[in-house]
């Protein structure tokens, strides 16, 4: 049951985004490749199954691991 409530919570959080991020109250509109990712998201949400489960919980995980430690690279790389 706080599967289910936590699901429904994260999907109305994430139609708001972007929702929000389509109307006119933000500077900037949301981009096509976020409203896009965050998409995806409601629907892995909505439909789960074992592969995207598994996308999310380790490939998406180790991509971001590996983007964060770039990141940390190229900020060392700029104080020095």
């Amino acid at each position: 049951m706080k599967k289910n409530a936590l699901s429904a919570e994260v999907l109305l959080i994430i139609s708001s985004v972007i929702r929000l991020g389509k109307s006119e109250l933000p500077k900037l509109p949301i981009d096509a490749d976020s409203s896009e990712r965050l998409a995806i998201c409601l629907r892995v949400l909505l439909e789960p199954n074992e592969m995207t489960k598994t996308i999310f919980a380790t490939a998406c995980r180790e991509n971001y691991s590996r983007l964060l430690q770039e990141q940390i690279k190229l900020n060392q790389k700029k104080v020095h």
